[in-house]
């Protein structure tokens, strides 16, 4: 909190530590002093007594004439000191009560009793000059020298300890110091705690409050207020207090219990507090339908009733947020009280102002309630500009303009003040909206000459538009583009200056100022600037009803179609405008849009286009609603068979037909019939020529969808010889209908005469390609082989040149040419780096290679699939892959490297699953020679590991582990000559095959028996053979080891 305590604070700590009785050492007869002596001190000290100070002051100067040496002396100057400060001798009590602090000793009671009263004096003295932090100091130590001789925590009132306390807080307080605030804090605090009495502790109380405050201590503040009761102090502190902590709750964002506090204040504390509580509480961050601050208004009604225009100024701002919350019964209800409460005050300029913000809120508050008059109306009769012809809002307007004009015809003649401009710009309104031209205008004149209003004022501008709407419906068009240039935008007059900038989006009438000015120029033969205004006013989105509809149609003809649908999706008022905006989402390739615009035209227009009906079925067609586009459509053509959009219409829903009869399934054929109806009619009504080409190959297509294939080729058989561009389509598309009939050599032809007819055509390359796809999909890899290699002659670049030499590559896989087949990925990947079949040309390549024994290229093609396509792979595979290669790359048996890849993977020999990997890899190694050694390490170092306790040796599959180890150590160590090594392995092997398998235990106790033979060492081996006979007698191993041991 503050970081320098050692002045104030560590005298003040330190006093309040002590516990012993204060007694004053003053006396009438000093003992140590003369008879003569005493007798002047006790003179002296009978008038400090009796409070006498003059005579103190003058006892004191004749004793120190007298005795000026006398031990006495230090503290007569002590009571003088203090007779003069309170005698206001204050430059003449400094200097005596200096002198006689230097003198006390803080060794002896008496000494620093009186030494801490010096001290005490001049702080008093410090305090008097305002010279603070030395208050401070003075009193610290003073509190620090009599502490020890203070009552524990009785607080006496002519105690100069406390006195010190008490100042020394003062004077910490005092010098505006967050650090000497801070140092207060812990003295001011053992006050409180202190038995004070009510006068004092509302004192401490304050200064605690004050000093928390200034060293920034809310928390504390805000505890110390919580402890603190109504009864402990006086009301009026009690409210300071409060609004203090309530301030540290709203410092701690605590706009609860801020609120909470504020309101108590507002209830129950004095009312000059309870109104700057009310202020307060009023800016908190409240609810926003603005509840709370309704209840506290309600209850500061009660208790503020001498306060009635600070009641109805705060009425109004709560009846001004209920307006722009639109409860207006609410905020009529606000507003009617503040009135009620003016009527108690006496007339002067700020009274009226808020007669008049009463007024004019009242006023339109009845105008929004009135009977018929929706909020769409009057959104729709400034938004237009133009006043409605319902009679409802009309009539609601005249009663307003009325009501208005009653109370300014009041206000005046009990004020002789003339009506505010607010109300003049307001009747000019209410005039307007009524049809009331004639008062309009003279409102409108009253307000726009008035000299208090700049010219660029908001109510003024407004004014200006009302006034300028007036003249218009008077036939004043140029008087009214007049008053516009002039007052609603006046510092861009000119028509070619308007622009989205001049709009005040959040005020209606500015915008209808512009559409205003629009029809004004045009009203007065101003056409080219009508114009100029109309495309401003349509860039700024200020158009309204059937202009902005108008502009929406001739930026549609003009290909704006992005300005079209804005402009006409604006528009609510005419049933055309769903139509014009569904066109340009049309346009836009904006389907959804189209087709829900679409039907609420089809559904909302008295008279419809048909048209709409063939646009929202393409409509849907392209969002994939195929039901619901055929219908669109087909009832499009219902409705004009000859219209030039009527093949169309049938083509799209043919096409919606077959997407049907997928969906439902081909057991159904309802959807495909319609279909096949389509396409057959299409072809009938289609002209010779082009037409009729299209039309061929469009049923072919559909019959194609049916599965009706031998119906598609007979459609297009008379036309295969054709040597044009319809008849190459036929041969190609009945080349792929013979495909899906699996008639191979046929379509082959077919795709060959294409490619070699019309060479220069973009489908002879797809013809080319075909061939060899098609071969491919029939499984005849070799032939498809050779197509694909036809293919990659012809076009080396094509634009399926990745794809053929893949497929082409794999077929040679296929039929047992990898070397082809590595040659023709490998040239993909160089040719075609960022093909989407290098991934599977990379795959396919690693195990080609690896069956060739190139290790080194199997290990790059699959380092390369990591690299870019780890993201897309089974890394953990793929990483096994690399592992093993790597493997083998630096020299490695096959299985030995998948073997030792496996046993990584497996976790080595902390796994069971390692470890049985681990004894396989061991059994490798030791065949070669050269890994013999490493073998044996595995084994003994896995042998190791499960011989342990907690391995789980006792487990059949560690126990198998255990057993193979011991005995492939066995082997290998009678294999170098360790025979009696060798035979406590087989020993140990034969115990673990004990319960796994009887003939391997008998092979392995033969071996130990062996080992035991050729190490000389007979004897163990008799007894081995001992064992092995009576363990299995009928094995064969036994018969064998008869030899041993003789």
């Amino acid at each position: 909190m503050c970081r320098n305590r050692n002045t104030f604070l560590r005298f003040g700590l330190c006093a309040l530590l002590f516990s012993a009785v204060f007694v004053p050492f003053l006396s009438a007869v000093p003992a140590a002093a003369p008879a003569g002596e005493s007798e002047a001190y006790a003179e002296l000290y009978a008038a400090y007594r009796g409070s006498f100070y003059p005579g103190v002051v003058r006892a004191a100067k004749e004793f120190e004439t007298r005795y000026p040496r006398s031990i006495l002396l230090p503290e007569v100057r002590v009571y003088a000191g203090e007779s003069l400060f309170r005698l206001g001798r204050i430059s003449e009590a400094e200097p005596m009560l200096t002198e006689a602090a230097a003198v006390f000793s803080e060794t002896n009671k008496k000494d620093r009793f009186l030494k801490g009263t010096a001290l005490y004096w001049l702080g008093r003295v410090s305090y008097s000059r305002n010279a603070f932090d030395r208050a401070a100091q003075e009193f610290s130590r003073s509190a620090a020298l009599l502490a020890p001789e203070a009552k524990e925590s009785v607080y006496a009132e002519d105690s100069p300890f406390f006195a010190s306390l008490r100042y020394g807080a003062r004077s910490c307080l005092k010098t505006g110091n967050a650090a000497y605030a801070a140092q207060a804090v812990p003295v001011l605090e053992y006050l409180w705690r202190a038995s004070l009495p009510s006068g004092v502790f509302s004192e401490t109380t304050v200064m605690l409050f004050a000093a928390y405050r200034a060293c920034g201590s809310y928390d504390a503040l805000i505890r110390a207020f919580g402890q603190l009761s109504l009864q402990s102090v006086s009301a009026d502190v009690y409210g300071t207090l409060a609004l203090q902590a309530a301030e540290a709750f709203t410092v701690k964002k605590d706009f609860s219990n801020a609120y909470s506090v504020y309101a108590g204040v507002v209830r129950t504390g004095v009312p000059s507090q309870a109104v700057i509580a009310l202020q307060r509480a009023w800016e908190l961050p409240l609810s926003a339908d603005g509840s709370e601050r309704a209840a506290l208004l309600t209850d500061a009604g009660v208790r503020l009733h001498e306060y009635p225009q600070f009641l109805a100024e705060f009425r109004t701002r709560l009846g001004t947020d209920g307006f722009g919350r639109k409860n207006y019964r609410d905020a009529e209800a606000d507003f009617t009280l503040s009135k009620q409460y003016l009527e108690a005050v006496s007339p002067s300029p700020d009274i009226r102002f808020l007669q008049t913000v009463n007024a004019l809120y009242l006023t339109e508050i009845r105008f929004r309630t009135a009977a018929g008059v929706s909020e769409a109306a009057r959104s729709e009769s400034k938004r237009n500009g133009a006043v409605l012809s319902e009679a409802a809002l009309s009539e609601a307007a005249a009663a307003a303009y009325a009501e208005l004009s009653a109370f300014t015809a009041s206000l005046e003649a009990d004020s002789g003040v003339s009506a505010d401009p607010m109300i003049s710009a307001q009747l000019c309104r209410y005039a307007c909206l009524s049809g009331n031209w004639k008062a309009a205008r003279a409102h409108g004149s009253a307000v726009l000459s008035s000299a208090e209003q700049s010219l660029n004022d908001p109510l003024r501008t407004d004014t200006a538009y009302w006034y300028a709407l007036a003249e218009m419906q008077s036939g004043n068009g140029a008087e009214a583009v007049r008053l516009l240039e002039t007052y609603a935008f006046a510092a861009n007059p000119a028509a070619e200056t308007i622009v989205a900038e001049n709009n005040a989006a959040e005020n209606i009438v500015a915008e209808a100022s512009y559409r205003l000015y629009a029809n004004a120029l045009f009203s007065s033969g101003q056409t080219d600037r009508a114009f100029t205004v109309y495309e401003k006013l349509s860039a700024a989105d200020l158009l309204g009803g059937a202009g902005t509809l108008d502009y929406a149609k001739a930026a549609l003809r003009a290909g704006m179609n992005a300005r079209a649908y804005e402009l006409a999706a604006g528009v609510s008022d005419d049933a055309e405008a769903p139509y014009i905006a569904a066109l340009a989402s049309i346009n836009r390739r904006d389907w959804q849009t189209a087709d829900t615009l679409f039907s609420v035209y089809l559904a909302e227009a008295s008279d419809p286009l048909p048209y709409a009906l063939f646009y929202q079925g393409y409509a849907r067609y392209l969002l994939g609603r195929a039901e619901q586009a055929y219908a669109s459509l087909t009832a499009f053509s219902a409705w004009n068979p000859s219209h030039a959009l009527s093949l169309t219409a049938d083509r799209i829903a043919a096409v919606c037909a077959v997407q049907m009869h997928q969906h439902v399934g081909a057991s159904d054929t309802a959807w495909i019939g319609k279909a096949v109806g389509l396409a057959e009619s299409i072809v009938k009504r289609s002209e010779a020529g082009a037409e009729r080409e299209s039309a061929v190959l469009f049923a072919a297509g559909v019959y194609d969808d049916a599965g009706a294939y031998e119906a598609a080729l007979d459609l297009m058989k008379p036309y295969l010889s054709r040597q044009s561009p319809f008849g190459m389509n036929c041969r190609y598309r009945s080349a792929l209908l013979l495909v899906k009939r699996k008639q191979y050599d046929e379509a082959d032809a077919l795709f060959a005469d294409v490619e070699r007819s019309f060479p220069t055509e973009s489908l002879a390359e797809d013809a080319s390609y075909r061939r060899g796809e098609s071969y491919y999909t029939a499984e005849a890899y070799e032939t498809a082989a050779g197509r694909f290699a036809s293919y990659r002659r012809t076009y080396p670049r094509g634009k399926y040149a990745d794809a053929a030499s893949y497929f082409g590559a794999d077929c040679f896989a296929r039929i047992g040419q990898p070397d082809q087949a590595i040659l023709l990925y490998e040239s993909l990947l160089s040719s075609f780096p960022a093909s989407t079949f290098a991934y599977g040309s990379l795959s396919a390549l690693i195990p080609l290679y690896r069956e060739k024994g190139e290790y080194a290229a199997a290990l790059r093609c699959a380092r390369a699939v990591l690299q870019r396509y780890g993201d897309q792979v089974e890394k953990s595979e793929l990483s096994r892959h690399i592992a093993e290669l790597e493997l083998l790359v630096s020299g490695a048996a096959e299985r030995t490297a998948v073997k030792l890849v496996e046993f990584e993977a497996a976790g080595k020999t902390s796994t069971a699953a390692g470890r049985k990997a681990g004894v396989e890899l061991g059994e490798l190694y030791l065949a070669a020679p050269a890994t013999a050694p490493d073998g044996a390490a595995l084994l003994e170092k896995i042998y190791t590991a499960v011989k342990k306790p907690s391995s789980g040796a006792d487990s059949f599959a560690e126990r198998d582990i255990a057993a193979r180890c011991a005995y492939l150590l066995g082997t290998w160590n009678r294999a170098g000559g360790n025979y009696a090594e060798a035979a406590q392995y087989f020993l140990s092997a034969a115990e673990y095959y004990t319960l796994l398998d009887g003939e391997l235990s008998a092979r392995s106790l033969y071996g130990a028996a062996e080992s035991f033979d050729s190490a000389r060492r007979y004897a163990d081996a008799r007894r081995t053979v001992e064992v092995l006979r009576e363990t299995f007698p009928d094995s064969v191993w036994a018969a064998r080891a008869a030899a041993f041991g003789n």
